[in-house]
């Protein structure tokens, strides 16, 4: 996301849908290390908990 930086909170979560867990953790450590914006933080820290939530959520698969 080239423009990851200029993005306002409003605008992260429908840019962030798409992505998997590691995608999003690999924003919050990038955020965290450049711009440390709250409002961004707390929208990505949610689409983690929503992957999560999913993740725990799934049928194992079966072997």
């Amino acid at each position: 996301m080239s423009d990851f930086d200029d993005l306002q909170a409003g605008s992260v979560m429908s840019r962030v849908a798409a992505l998997d867990l590691q995608q999003v953790e690999q924003l919050i450590g990038y955020e965290r290390n450049h711009a440390h914006r709250a409002e961004v933080l707390e929208v990505l820290s949610q689409r983690r908990r929503q992957l999560h939530d999913v993740s725990e959520s799934a049928p194992a698969a079966l072997s």
